[in-house]
């Protein structure tokens, strides 16, 4: 029996990579840069970035 898989039985890339989630990390645990480029990085290949407690700060909720 064969290992491994044909390119048709994978999922593409953009089907895998919106599964992707960071678990919630509050700001006071990581400073603002970390937390902010964590967040980037997840929403640009089209997982989800979890704000946390206390929410999201408001001047992020626009697309960058």
């Amino acid at each position: 029996m064969p290992l491994g898989r044909t390119h048709a039985q994978v999922e593409s890339a953009d089907k895998i990579m919106a599964r992707f989630c960071t678990g919630g990390m509050s700001l006071g645990a990581i400073s603002r840069e970390t937390h902010e480029t964590i967040a980037i990085a997840v929403n640009r290949v089209g997982g989800k970035s979890n704000s946390g407690e206390g929410g999201e700060d408001p001047s992020r909720w626009l697309k960058v």
